[in-house]
């Protein structure tokens, strides 16, 4: 059992490890003990998820003459950056 990077007991553990370790126990000794039961304000806070996720909303997409504006400007302002 050597290892040549961690000497002769083999391969330490990292301190995050462990942490992540304890964290992943105690979250399931938790959801023993106090079931699986979700609240009022957890349902409705994915219910909302769920919405937005389904209509994304009106300012989230640009048209497609916008983007050609954008172009447009781009390129213009590149031309006189580069002949200016």
């Amino acid at each position: 059992m050597k290892d040549p990077k961690r000497g002769t007991l083999g391969r330490y553990r990292d301190v995050s490890e462990l942490r992540i370790q304890f964290q992943c126990e105690y979250r399931f000794y938790i959801r023993q003990m106090q079931g699986e039961e979700s609240s009022n304000a957890s349902r409705e806070g994915s219910r909302l998820h769920r919405e937005v996720g389904m209509n994304p909303g009106p300012g989230r997409s640009l048209n497609a003459s916008v983007m050609a504006i954008i172009v447009i400007v781009t390129i213009a302002a590149a031309l006189l950056w580069v002949f200016g």
